[in-house]
């Protein structure tokens, strides 16, 4: 059994709780292998957020 999950939250809400604008070609996903690319949050040593992908 592979580890598949979801990223459901649209763009506005994401940019609403973590400050941060997706990119134009985010659009929610329901089953996420793991083998694909995702885009992720992260934060600084600063405590600053910034998106990228794994």
């Amino acid at each position: 059994m592979c580890g598949r999950f979801t990223s459901l939250l649209s763009p506005e809400l994401l940019d609403e709780i973590f400050g941060i604008q997706m990119p134009p070609d985010f659009q929610p996903r329901h089953t996420i292998a793991p083998t694909q690319e995702i885009w992720i949050i992260r934060q600084t040593a600063t405590g600053g957020r910034y998106l990228s992908s794994a």
